[in-house]
């Protein structure tokens, strides 16, 4: 018998999750009668020693390893060792990192001694044409769809072009034939299942290694076959099921799947949140699949993946997006229906300057609570068109491999760090320019993402009709130039840490004195940083906030703001408040803060009001600064109980 061992590694940026593609490629081969026979399969994912998880692979004849950025290095580092007590092994690398371009794979096999073949595309089929080579004692390096290390002088070995999938019945499902069962003796349950409705994506973003890596048109899996999925997932109550299609609703059949969801949930309660890439450019069929979604008491949200505003920057990128009036409209319409939103942008594409990028973070603000921006920086990832030569000559990308790491604790047991290369500066942003565009993309983020002054954002934006790009460079200069000590200072020497450790190729993700072995991201560190200190924060914000109303069009009392950052204060979440807090202002800024969605840039009624803040339980349950951050921060991203604010009227 051959012993075959089928590896999707846990990654260092990933929640637990069952391994799709693996799964599949075993699961189609344990299909072939043939190979059934002759083969026997085990399917792994767990993370440990190097020593110890080429152990269990000391006896295999062939070993497949499906890598990406969060496990790449460390499946290199086990298929080395693999070759060291087992050289006759053959190793087989695929995934979206395995290099596709000739001259990237030759230099692969020459950097890495231990692969002997690359899958090139989609695994299913080409890995069983390898596992039949090799039962018929024939040459693997003849199979279509890979290549292979060559002998001597012979170089690289490719089998020719394999056609993409259009047929899925020549696939089997790893949940469904009994593989996941198997791989879940061994295994806690994890958070997540990993779902395919169709395949392909016909976008070509330079950033994406998807529309380029399945060459375009869609190509739809078996209905019943998924419905089977489903049923299997909620039976083993999963409770987050992520759609890994490039753009869910892209096809007509798309709002029945979700309605089949639906009605799995009301039967089992599971799944309990779904998480998906919707298409593009089909908004109102992606409302329908979301409401449907949320009616059913599944959590999800409408994601409007914007990028950037500037249509330079899209024409670079190959990004066609929809007008921003047309994702404005359509989050006022989630709002009123009470459905969460978000919008995606990147820090360091091409073309992008600093005005663009700041632009683009402002244009993202809308005045809804339950709509957010999540900011990342631009990754080169592999086989991608932006990481390739050409675009990192044509402009001027500059990156840095970046240790990747979770917020929350580093999996240290593992010994092998994993890295993601990152743009820290282009020919139209130099790395001056690059820190404070991150610096104000992630002020920004503090602010209104995390609410730590949005009432205040608000007002500016509505009241003292002022610039907030305008505010928010002045808040970024004032913090640049505080006083070591101050609140201000503390997030000076944050966002320093943090752009120093980025463009030292370190981690993005940092731990916090006092906030215990967990690591933050930039803008949870300067929400910490803040919370920490209470009201000292929010008086050195004052001061900005009065320079800046100087020059408004709008008169605004100091009386009126001093209310303002009062109230602020009051509304916001802090250790040391573990009871209701009360305040009178003579100005009831409730009605303001509750009036903010409807855009009508009414000020805060002149009556004196009583309003008192009651801190959610869970907050103050936490027993530690860290345990309180941690749930404040899961409040924050949930958009729900973050914040309880009661009104009295005094007499």
């Amino acid at each position: 018998m051959i012993e075959v061992h089928v590896r999707q590694f846990e990654g260092v940026t990933q929640m637990s999750a069952l391994p799709l593609a693996a799964g599949l490629i075993v699961a189609t081969a344990k299909a072939d009668p043939l190979l059934r026979s002759a083969c026997t399969f085990h399917l792994g994912v767990t993370r440990e020693p190097v020593v110890a998880a080429a152990e269990k692979l000391r006896t295999a004849d062939v070993v497949a390893l499906s890598v990406y950025c969060w496990n790449e290095r460390y499946s290199l580092a086990v298929a080395a060792r693999i070759k060291e007590e087992n050289p006759s092994c053959l190793v087989v690398l695929g995934g979206p990192s395995a290099p596709r371009d000739s001259e990237d794979i030759a230099a692969f096999f020459t950097a890495h001694a231990a692969v002997d073949m690359l899958v090139l595309g989609e695994g299913e089929v080409t890995f069983g044409a390898i596992l039949h080579s090799i039962v018929a004692g024939g040459d693997a390096s003849t199979v279509a769809g890979t290549a292979t290390r060559g002998l001597g002088s012979r170089g690289v070995r490719y089998g020719e072009t394999r056609p993409r999938l259009t047929d899925f019945s020549v696939t089997a499902s790893p949940y469904l034939d009994g593989t996941f069962d198997t791989l879940l003796q061994t295994l806690p349950t994890p958070h997540a299942a990993l779902c395919e409705t169709n395949r392909g994506c016909p976008f070509a973003c330079t950033f994406c290694d998807w529309g380029q890596a399945t060459r375009s048109k869609v190509h739809e899996l078996p209905l019943a076959r998924i419905k089977d999925e489903l049923d299997w997932i909620a039976a083993r109550q999963i409770p987050y099921l992520y759609i890994v299609d490039a753009n869910f609703g892209i096809r007509p059949r798309d709002i029945a799947i979700t309605q089949e969801i639906a009605a799995t949930h009301a039967q089992t309660g599971y799944p309990q949140y779904v998480y998906f890439h919707l298409t593009k450019n089909a908004q109102q069929r992606n409302l329908a699949t979301v409401r449907t979604l949320l009616e059913a008491g599944i959590g999800c949200q409408v994601a409007l993946s914007m990028q950037d505003f500037t249509p330079r920057v899209l024409e670079a990128v190959k990004r066609s997006n929809i007008s921003r009036d047309k994702s404005l409209a359509l989050r006022r319409t989630c709002n009123n229906e009470g459905i969460p939103t978000f919008n995606e942008l990147l820090l360091g594409l091409p073309e992008q300057r600093y005005e663009d990028f700041c632009n683009s973070v402002i244009d993202a603000l809308t005045p809804f609570p339950g709509d957010s921006f999540y900011l990342y920086l631009c990754r080169l990832l592999p086989n991608t068109e932006l990481a390739s030569s050409g675009d990192r000559q044509r402009y001027g990308l500059e990156g840095r491999h970046c240790l990747a790491t979770l917020t929350g604790e580093q999996r240290s047991h593992t010994h092998v760090d994993e890295f993601e290369e990152i743009v820290v500066a282009t020919s139209a942003m130099p790395p001056d320019d690059w820190q404070r565009a991150y610096r104000f993309g992630y002020l920004v983020s503090v602010a209104t993402n995390l609410k730590l002054f949005d009432v205040v954002v608000a007002w500016l934006r509505d009241i003292a009709k002022v610039s907030l790009q305008a505010f928010f460079d002045a808040l970024i200069d004032a913090i640049e130039t505080a006083a070591s000590g101050t609140v201000f200072g503390r997030c000076r020497e944050t966002f320093e840490r943090y752009t120093a450790s980025a463009m030292a190729g370190g981690a993005l993700n940092l731990r916090l004195d006092g906030f215990g072995d967990r690591r933050w991201a930039i803008e949870e560190a300067l929400l910490l940083t803040a919370m920490e200190t209470g009201d000292a924060f929010f008086a050195e914000l004052r001061i900005v906030v009065g320079r800046v109303c100087q020059t408004c069009a709008e008169e605004v009392s100091a009386a009126e703001l001093d209310e303002l950052l009062a109230y602020q204060s009051l509304i916001s979440a802090s250790f040391d408040k573990k009871g209701a807090a009360s305040q009178v202002f003579n100005r009831d800024w409730l009605a303001f803060e509750r009036a903010i969605p409807d855009g009508k840039g009414a000020r805060a009624p002149l009556q004196s009001t009583q309003l008192r803040y009651v801190p959610n339980p869970m907050l103050v349950a936490a027993t530690d600064m860290g345990s309180f951050a941690t749930t404040h921060l899961a409040l924050l991203h949930g958009k729900s109980g973050y914040r309880d604010v009661r009104v009295q009227r005094t007499p």
